[in-house]
């Protein structure tokens, strides 16, 4: 069974230890956000 909890139940040093997140400093980690893409339009 899925647990939701509300954003004012967690903290980012709560998903640190439950997901074992970590920073990553490395450019190239995601390369798609670097690419220049098109406008979003309303069509």
């Amino acid at each position: 069974m899925v647990q939701t909890l509300s954003a004012q139940e967690i903290n980012l040093q709560i998903l640190r230890e439950k997901f074992s997140l970590e920073l990553v400093e490395n450019d190239k980690f995601f390369p798609e956000l670097q690419y220049e893409l098109p406008e979003i339009s309303s069509a």
